[in-house]
């Protein structure tokens, strides 16, 4: 059994389930019409226990992801009638009991994977209701509705065609936008901007507006290139254009579109960009609130884009941002207080790839001189090469054959909540040679994952 919220609810918990979902009910018996949608007999009636039953059925279906039994359904009818009768019979109070029941319910409050036994030594597999939960939460961000959970229990997601049918019909849904918007979001670590505080003296162009017009400019190019023009994944980390609204426009120092409005530009070659590595959301989102900082974006670069780990810190290293010292670029500082040895060994692997950015401060604006020296943005790296500037190395980036796979393992594990072992990073190659093979296409790519037969697997109760 896998629950996606592991810890036990306290006590405040429960009760704030219970209001929630009391509250819920509420507004359904308050405003029949959606609920009517589903369980017609709600409005028209016959307003009796066989309504009762129906709604227990038809949107307990809906609810927990599953049919319900008989013996849930008779309990629920039993709390609609006991409530009916306390109420002197008025049938909504029924319907308000019956639905706070189902969805305070840990049936509906948690995701329960617990799957059938495999062979002996093999993980367990997900029936078809527990297949349907997953790839809709996975695909879509929400739980089955009606459609895919009448493919469950017709029996269309027992064969591998059925389930990548059903995948290919999710990730055409419009809704799937959203996930994609999710997975960048966090990937790049850019939902949290919005409340990123930066240094006013040294940054007093850096607001909470433009900080939203940061994200929405990353989020934009995703859905460009992802949607509008089906565009290869890769593309987002080398593309010569982005989106801009007036006060974006200012701080790139390109001509505003005008009041509310967001266009299509390219960027002036001297701003040295290309992609979301190279937009004002990433760059300031891997900075301190005064300076930027070369380590936290080698890092993320190798950790997040390339799947490389790199050891922690020792307990005893000082994680307070660094200060170029007078005279000193931050560069030139960086390297003299990580000389020694211990240090060494991971900052020569990640600072050299953080140094490609240096061009940018730490609200992303374009810069030539850092403590009044000229900026030194060369470098070289294991596997990427050398490179001079931010351009070169997210070229180098983008053609490293561990980015597509590593996006592969990132989508997974945000979307299934979990880091793969060994055995699933196997199954996770042959995605990734599909995801290689269709051009880089992401929407296969999330079709090729759901469908993939590790997709179904979970492991032994717990």
């Amino acid at each position: 059994m896998r629950w996606l919220l592991r810890s036990v609810p306290s006590s405040p918990d429960v009760e704030r389930y219970e209001n929630s979902a009391a509250a819920i009910a509420d507004a359904a018996v308050a405003n029949p019409g959606r609920l009517e949608q589903h369980v017609p007999c709600v409005g028209s009636g016959p307003h009796d226990s066989t309504c009762y039953e129906t709604l227990a059925r038809d949107f307990g279906l809906l609810a927990w992801r599953r049919p319900l039994n008989d013996d849930q359904v008779a309990r629920l009818v039993t709390i609609a009638e006991d409530a009916q009768a306390w109420a002197e019979g008025d049938f909504s109070a029924g319907v308000r009991y019956m639905l706070t029941a189902i969805l305070q319910s840990p049936r509906f409050l948690y995701v329960v994977e617990i799957g059938t036994p495999g062979e002996a030594g093999e993980p367990r597999t997900l029936d078809a209701y527990e297949l349907a939960a997953r790839m809709s939460f996975f695909i879509l961000g929400h739980t089955p509705d009606r459609n895919l959970l009448q493919k469950a229990q017709a029996g269309d997601l027992d064969t591998d065609a059925g389930v990548r049918e059903a995948a290919v019909g999710l990730v055409a849904r419009t809704t799937s936008r959203a996930t994609v918007e999710r997975f960048f979001d966090e990937l790049l670590t850019i939902r949290r901007l919005p409340t990123k505080g930066k240094d006013a003296e040294l940054y007093p162009t850096f607001s909470t507006s433009l900080a939203a017009a940061m994200r929405e400019e990353t989020l934009r190019l995703v859905q460009d290139v992802i949607y509008e023009r089906e565009a290869s994944a890769l593309e987002l980390f080398s593309a010569d254009y982005t989106f801009v609204n007036d006060e974006l426009a200012q701080h790139y120092g390109v001509a505003a579109p005008g009041p509310g409005q967001w266009q299509r530009v390219e960027l002036p070659p001297s701003q040295q960009r290309a992609g979301v590595l190279t937009h004002a959301s990433w760059l300031a989102m891997q900075s301190h609130t005064d300076v930027n900082s070369p380590t936290r974006r080698g890092l993320f670069v190798l950790e997040q884009l390339l799947c490389t780990h790199i050891p922690p810190p020792p307990p005893r290293v000082n994680p307070e941002p660094i200060t170029p010292d007078p005279g000193l670029t931050l560069r030139e500082t960086l390297l003299q207080l990580t000389a020694d040895n211990q240090c060494r060994a991971c900052h020569s692997v990640m600072d050299p790839i953080g140094f490609a950015f240096e061009n940018y401060d730490a609200v992303g604006a374009f810069r030539t001189l850092d403590n009044g020296k000229p900026i030194d943005a060369s470098g070289e790296a294991p596997a990427l090469g050398g490179f001079d500037g931010a351009v070169e190395l997210v070229d180098a980036v983008a053609a490293d054959p561990r980015l597509s796979g590593c996006l592969v393992e990132k989508s997974f594990t945000q979307g299934l909540g979990f880091v793969p072992d060994s055995e699933i990073r196997k199954a996770l190659a042959a995605v990734d040679e599909k995801f290689v093979a269709s051009g880089h296409d992401l929407k296969e790519m999330l079709v090729e994952l759901a469908s993939s037969p590790v997709f179904r697997k979970v492991g032994e109760p717990k």
